[in-house]
Parts: structure tokens; sequence; C-alpha cells
């Protein structure tokens, strides 16, 4: 999925020597991306980038991953990463967030 800012302004952040550098905003959008798995265990994260004006990423949405499996006569329990829960940090955000309207 790819998910834009408004308007495509680069509220996230800036590209300084190539490299993104996330602000406050981009590193609340990292924290809420990775908390999803935490609050819907029937999301799976795969391969992310938060962007200057973007946000690209992939997840999978089904049966939670902490299923029992077997192999062969051997069952296993496959569980998901840990990715923990996001810091409970002040942000340093000087502009709304959401959308006019």
């Amino acid at each position: 999925m790819t998910v834009c800012a408004i308007n495509r302004a680069p509220v996230f952040g800036e590209i300084v020597d190539g490299q993104v550098q996330l602000n406050a905003v981009g590193k609340v959008v990292c924290d809420i991306w990775l908390w999803l798995p935490v609050q819907y265990p029937y999301v799976t994260l795969d391969e992310w980038c938060v962007m200057p004006d973007h946000l690209h990423g992939i997840l999978a949405l089904g049966p939670p991953v902490d299923t029992l499996v077997t192999d062969g006569d051997v069952p296993k329990v496959r569980r998901k990463p840990s990715v923990g829960r996001f810091a409970n940090r002040p942000y340093d955000i000087d502009r709304p967030l959401d959308q006019p309207g």
C-alpha cells in the first residue's frame, strides 16, 4: 500500500545526502506502522519505508500467525516476530496531522 501526505507535502522528513531523515511526524508514522500487528493480531508486516511525503508498506491480513503448524508428524508453533509497542514519547509536532473537512 502507499499512503500519501496531503498535497504530497514533505511532512514526514527530508532527503539529506541521498538518505531519508525523518522528522517527529515521520517517527510517529514509523511507530504507528510497527504498532499495527500489536493492536491487530491478523496483521503481519513485510517490507516498508517512510519517505518525506509518503509511506510504502506491504502487510498481510489473515489469521494470527501464532498458529499451530505441522512439520511431518511434529507440531510446531509459528510465531510472528515481536515488534513491541511503540514508545509513548513526546513528539515535536507543530502542525495539524489531520485533513480538514
